[in-house]
C-alpha cells in the first residue's frame, strides 16, 4: 500500500459509521466484505456473512431481480435497484441499493451501498391508504364539502360535485369563488373566509350559490380553517336549504347517510387507534430493553434521550386513548336514566384515589341531587376536572375543589370550582376546544383534550357549559344537567 494511502483499519472505521450498508459481492453472489451495519439492518454479525452466498438474505421474490443486476454489474455497468431483504427474524426489510464494478487482480467484484427504506415504504403506504379513506369519508358526507384555498377550490368532495351541477370533481377544482357565489353575497362571503381563515369561528351563513347552468340555490355554509397540502386553507361545509314538500323525506334520508358516515368514520377511528398502538409498544419495549441491556456502556446522554423518546411514546399513546374515548362519546353510550349525582362524584374520587392522595387535592361537596344521565360519562366528566384541579393547582398550597348545584328550571347548573392558577380571560372561550392546552407543554401533562371531551359529554346530555375564571384566584366550570323527575326543586 502507498505511504500516503490511509490505513486499512481508518478505511474499515469509515465504513462502520456510515448508517448505510456498505460491502462487496462477487459476480456469483459470494459476499466478500460487509460493514458493521449489517447488524443493525438485520441482525447479523459481518464474520458471520463473510463467505456464504447474498441470496441467504434476499427475499425470494427478489431473487431474479438481484441475479440481473449482478449480471449487469459484472457486465461494467453502474446500476440502482430496491429488493427485500430478509432479518434474522425473518421479517422484510426494502432496501435501495447502489452497485458500481470494481476489478482487482482480474476479478469482478460488485461494490455496494444499501440503504433502508421500510419506513419511508411504509409511511409512503399508510398516507396513500390514508387518503383513500379521507376520500371516501368525504364522499359519504351528505353535506357538499370544498376547500379553499388562495380563492380557488383546490377540494371537493362528491356531494359538491353535485349540488355545483359541476360533472366531475376536475371541472370544479380550480374555479374561482366569483364564480360559485352569487355577485350580491360575494363580498360577504370572501370576508369570512378571510376572518375564517386567521382563525376566528362563526356562526353560519346562507347565501346563494351558482350552478353550472347558471341556476341559483340557497344553501347554509359553515367553515373552519384547516392545513392542506401542507398550506393554509378554509374547509366550507355546505348544506342546501329544502323547503320542498318532500323535506321531511329528504331530511330522513341525509340523517340516514350521516349516520352511515358516523359509523365509517368510528370504524375509520378504532382501526387507526389499533393499528397505531402495536408499533409503539414495540418501540417503547425495545428502548426500555436497549436501557436496560446496555445501559451502563451507552452514558448518560444517550439514557436521556433514550428516557425522552419512551417519554414521547407514551404521551402518543395518551394522546391515542384520549382520541379514542372522545370519538365514542356519542356512539358508544349509554341510555340516560335517572342517577345519584353525588355517587357520581364519589365514584370518581375512588377512580382517581392515588393521585388526589398524592397530590393532596381537597375535595368538598354539598348534598347533591338526582340528574339524569350516562353514569360512566358523567364519572369521566369529574375525574376530567379534578385532574385539572391538580394539574393547574396552586404553587404553595394544597389544591381544593368544591362542587355545588342550584336549580335551574328543568335543568340543575352545576359549579365545580377550583383554587388553581386560573385562566387568562382573553383563552376562556377557547378552553372547550380540541387540543386547545391551558398552559404550554412542561408546565402540566395533557393532551389538551380533556375540557373537549368534558364539553362533548354535557352536550350529549342536553346540557350547556361555561367557565368562570380569575388568573390566580382560580376557575369555576359551569354545567348544565337535566333534573330527574325524582329530584325535589
Amino acid at each position: 500500500m502507498d505511504s500516503n494511502s490511509p490505513p486499512r483499519e481508518l478505511l474499515q472505521g469509515i465504513l462502520d459509521v456510515a448508517q448505510d450498508l456498505n460491502g462487496a459481492v462477487r459476480s456469483d453472489g459470494t459476499v466478500v466484505f460487509v460493514s458493521s451495519a449489517m447488524t443493525t439492518l438485520i441482525g447479523w454479525e459481518p464474520s458471520d456473512v463473510v463467505g456464504i452466498t447474498l441470496f441467504r438474505f434476499i427475499a425470494q421474490e427478489d431473487h431474479a431481480s438481484v441475479q440481473s443486476a449482478l449480471t449487469t454489474v459484472a457486465a461494467g455497468t453502474p446500476i440502482q435497484f430496491r429488493c427485500h431483504i430478509r432479518d434474522r427474524r425473518d421479517q422484510k426489510r426494502l432496501v435501495e441499493v447502489r452497485a458500481r464494478p470494481l476489478v482487482l487482480n482480474e476479478d469482478v467484484y460488485a461494490v455496494f451501498s444499501a440503504r433502508d427504506t421500510t419506513d419511508v415504504e411504509h409511511a409512503e403506504r399508510a398516507r396513500a391508504e390514508s387518503e383513500v379513506r379521507f376520500r371516501r369519508l368525504m364522499d359519504a358526507s351528505p353535506d357538499a364539502m370544498v376547500v379553499l384555498q388562495d380563492g380557488k377550490i383546490a377540494f371537493a368532495n362528491a356531494t359538491a360535485v353535485k349540488m355545483f351541477g359541476a360533472g366531475t370533481k376536475d371541472h370544479l377544482i380550480g374555479r374561482f369563488m366569483e364564480e360559485l357565489v352569487h355577485p350580491d353575497d360575494l363580498n360577504e362571503t370572501m370576508e369570512r373566509v378571510r376572518r375564517i381563515g386567521g382563525g376566528e369561528m362563526l356562526e353560519p351563513q346562507v347565501r346563494r350559490i351558482l350552478r353550472a347552468d347558471g341556476s341559483q340555490v340557497w344553501a347554509e355554509s359553515r367553515g373552519t380553517a384547516v392545513s392542506f397540502k401542507s398550506r393554509p386553507a378554509v374547509l366550507s361545509i355546505i348544506r342546501e336549504v329544502d323547503d320542498d314538500p318532500g323535506h321531511e323525506g329528504r331530511f330522513q334520508q341525509l340523517v340516514s347517510q350521516l349516520r352511515a358516515a358516523n359509523a365509517e368514520l368510528t370504524q375509520f377511528a378504532d382501526t387507526l387507534t389499533r393499528d397505531l398502538h402495536e408499533p409503539l409498544r414495540m418501540i417503547g419495549g425495545y428502548l426500555q430493553l436497549l436501557r436496560r441491556r446496555h445501559g451502563d456502556d451507552i452514558g448518560e446522554e444517550s439514557l436521556d434521550y433514550i428516557d425522552t423518546a419512551v417519554l414521547g411514546v407514551r404521551r402518543i399513546e395518551s394522546l391515542i386513548n384520549d382520541l379514542k374515548e372522545f370519538s365514542r362519546i356519542h356512539t358508544h353510550g349509554r341510555s340516560l336514566r335517572p342517577l345519584s349525582l353525588e355517587t357520581v362524584v364519589v365514584a370518581a374520587q375512588r377512580r382517581m384515589a392515588s393521585q388526589i392522595e398524592s397530590a393532596g387535592l381537597r375535595c368538598m361537596h354539598e348534598p347533591l341531587p338526582t340528574v339524569l344521565g350516562d353514569e360512566s360519562q358523567l364519572v369521566r366528566v369529574f375525574c376530567h376536572l379534578f385532574s385539572n384541579a391538580i394539574k393547574y393547582g396552586p404553587a404553595l398550597e394544597a389544591p381544593t375543589v368544591q362542587v355545588s348545584v342550584k336549580r335551574q328550571g328543568k335543568d340543575w347548573e352545576v359549579e365545580v370550582k377550583d383554587n388553581g392558577i386560573g385562566i387568562d380571560p382573553h383563552h376562556q372561550d377557547r378552553v372547550f376546544e380540541v387540543f386547545r392546552r391551558l398552559q404550554p407543554h412542561g408546565r402540566a401533562e395533557g393532551s389538551g383534550i380533556g375540557l373537549a371531551t368534558v364539553k362533548r359529554i354535557i352536550e350529549r346530555h342536553r346540557g350547556r357549559i361555561w367557565v368562570h375564571s380569575t388568573p390566580g384566584q382560580g376557575s369555576s366550570i359551569y354545567f348544565t344537567l337535566p333534573a330527574s323527575q325524582d329530584s325535589p326543586d
